[in-house]
């Protein structure tokens, strides 16, 4: 088991390509390009730190996965899913409303003059007669490399030739791929064993809200699954008692007539199946390599050739000259219940100022009117990681109602004054936390002499 770790497999799933193909042959692949890239755009911004890899495309379908060593990630994991589905459904609507498609029509006497054709040529197509949607599938599976030894896993990672890229192969990985079809347009399918590992998870993941949003919806025969027993299929929904669908759709689905009239089971139902179906070895395998993460790093990250690079800035706010500061999640795998200035991992195709401009945008609604690139006030390390850090000077124009925790990465905020640095105790403060806060209050008073 030492050489196996956790990925989450996530699938994202055009609904209506076929017909929308059919109906505009030409337009198509500008759509299917603008899906791919508003989902992966998604993915990255809200699973933010997560190490999220494209997987694979599959025609109207594109791939992750993600290797799982924060239990955060996976505890928060069908929320942003939830998200990331409901704004890419509408940006892709938006999208398909607003397209001009450039067509040359053939000339009508009775519908255009010479004049309008010459210089009319883009047309707006009713593209949006076609609905479009998104659905996904996510599933869990515990893995080993090929080239370890594979006699007690059943699910592998192999490395095609002539590429640096990963695939995926095993008993859970076509779990994935069969309980795809059991899932509509606008909602989350999961595996039976991803729901066992979220449900069982140990405190502090609480995890009576991730009970509340799971049900098991039906129960279907899975070909090369479970050796002949049903599988549950578990719909993952974060509001039930408002869950929509078209009118008539329960006529062709027995998932959405059982959603309809209230026959689906308690997620809790599933706590007995392992050992009704003689799988409690493998269950109970998953929780163990789940347990392992927090007692021990896991190999595939301590191996890893290349330095993690994270920025962060500490930021005054120029109308009432006090410094920002967050404490984090309990949640946390590190520093839980610290204070800290925010923090983001560099990506590979933005700059320093696109990073720490949309990260502290995007975490805590702090836009930044300045920040000094020139002059790093510091550098930092994270113990028993390969994390390396840069610290900037920054400020804000915003007042100290603008700040907003956007997701549960923090718990609270405050801005703190130059009196107020002495309340804050060493030990609940990142290091070297006080000496930065006096640090940017003195390049603040040397920047405008006050």
């Amino acid at each position: 088991m030492n050489n196996e770790f956790l990925y989450l497999f996530i699938s994202f799933d055009l609904v209506n390509s076929t017909e929308y193909k059919s109906k505009y042959p030409n337009e198509w692949p500008e759509i299917f390009s603008k899906f791919y890239s508003i989902v992966e755009q998604e993915c990255k911004d809200k699973f933010d730190n997560a190490d999220v890899n494209i997987w694979k495309y599959i025609g109207d379908e594109i791939l992750f996965y993600i290797f799982i060593n924060d239990k955060e990630v996976l505890y928060n994991s069908l929320s942003y899913i939830d998200e990331i589905l409901s704004i890419s459904i509408k940006k892709i609507n938006e999208y398909n409303k607003n397209t001009d498609i450039n067509q040359d029509y053939k000339y009508d006497k009775n519908t255009y003059t010479n004049k309008h054709y010459e210089y009319n040529k883009n047309i707006r197509l009713n593209t949006n007669d076609v609905e479009l949607s998104i659905k996904s599938t996510v599933w869990i599976a515990n893995l080993v490399d090929n080239s370890k030894d594979t006699k007690d896993c059943k699910n592998i990672i192999i490395y095609p030739k002539d590429t640096t890229s990963k695939d995926f192969l095993g008993n859970y990985i076509d779990t994935g791929f069969r309980i795809s079809k059991f899932v509509t347009a606008g909602h989350i399918v999961i595996s039976a064993e991803l729901a066992y590992l979220l449900i069982n998870m140990q405190k502090p993941y609480n995890s009576n809200l991730i009970i509340a949003n799971l049900k098991i919806v039906g129960y279907e025969f899975l070909k090369g699954i479970w050796n002949g027993k049903a599988y549950p299929i578990i719909w993952y929904c974060n509001d039930w008692k408002n869950i929509r669908f078209n009118y008539d759709e329960h006529i062709n689905s027995k998932i959405i007539e059982n959603i309809k009239y209230g026959k689906v089971d308690d997620i809790l139902e599933i706590e007995s199946i392992p050992t009704q179906i003689r799988k409690n070895d493998e269950f109970n395998k998953l929780l163990i390599l789940l347990d392992k993460i927090a007692d021990e790093k896991p190999l595939e990250k301590t191996i890893h050739p290349l330095v993690e690079l994270h920025i962060a800035a500490v930021v005054i706010n120029k109308t009432n000259k006090k410094i920002f500061i967050a404490k984090r999640s309990e949640k946390k795998e590190r520093l839980k219940n610290i204070w800290e200035f925010g923090c983001f991992q560099l990506s590979a195709n933005k700059t320093f100022e696109e990073e720490l401009k949309n990260g502290y945008k995007k975490e805590f609604n702090v836009e930044l009117s300045y920040v000094d690139y020139d002059n790093p006030i510091g550098t930092f390390t994270v113990k028993d990681t390969s994390i390396q850090g840069i610290i900037f000077y920054a400020e804000t124009e915003c007042d100290d109602n603008c700040c907003q925790l956007i997701n549960s990465k923090h718990t609270e905020y405050r801005w703190i004054s130059k009196e107020e640095i002495d309340t804050i105790k060493d030990n609940e403060i990142v290091e070297k936390g006080k000496e930065r806060i006096k640090k940017v209050f003195s390049i603040y008073s040397n920047r405008y002499k006050t």
